[in-house]
């Protein structure tokens, strides 16, 4: 295993379109059709604003070198409410309201697949990427374990197309909690509510 530096998210220090790159790819079918054609500028604007989903306290790196390897972002579930409310609004500001309005049916849909319930006193994964050079070599598995020294319940949403994905997760000790699923414009999309319990 190489030697990295896990590290909050600092707008002046880290490459802020790498990390941009590893949060649009965690999710090549969702991603897409909440920040547009091109995710990775939206969420460059977003990790600028840094309120929200993106904020840098939310925000954290696996960093080797100087070079972002891997991201995380996750908060209490005790704060989902409040980080969804301050995302939404972050979220118009880095598209503008006349688009935010536009992608609200797709909002409605993917908030009925985001099913399952979670402890308050839990902690929410909402995106782990690692750079595709660097897959296979234990980084995913060091997140989760650094974030299980801290968190006892660590919960996420995966998309349960990607097999990739599912099997890694369940292999890190996570299990499927619920199940939720949709239709966008002719595309089944569906998430799965994983847990682990330490």
């Amino acid at each position: 295993m190489m030697n990295f530096a896990w590290e909050t998210l600092q707008r002046e220090k880290h490459d802020l379109q790498k990390t941009a790159d590893l949060i649009a790819r965690s999710d090549e079918t969702i991603n897409p059709l909440v920040y547009g054609r091109d995710p990775a500028a939206v969420i460059v604007k977003l990790l600028q604003t840094g309120n929200g989903y993106f904020d840098p306290a939310n925000t954290h790196l696996l960093v080797a070198d100087g070079q972002v390897l891997g991201v995380v972002v996750g908060y209490p579930v005790a704060d989902m409410a409040l980080i969804n409310k301050r995302a939404g609004q972050s979220f118009a500001g880095a598209i503008g309201l006349l688009a935010l309005v536009k992608r609200t049916p797709l909002f409605l849909k993917l908030n009925r697949i985001m099913a399952g319930e979670m402890d308050q006193d839990g902690y929410y994964i909402h995106t782990l990427s690692i750079d595709s050079g660097y897959q296979g070599q234990g980084l995913g598995t060091e997140i989760i374990r650094h974030l299980s020294e801290e968190h006892s319940k660590i919960y996420l949403h995966v998309n349960t197309n990607n097999q990739g994905a599912v099997r890694f997760y369940e292999k890190v000790g996570f299990r499927e909690k619920a199940r939720g699923k949709t239709v966008f414009r002719g595309q089944e999309l569906s998430e799965a509510l994983m847990e682990r319990i330490a």
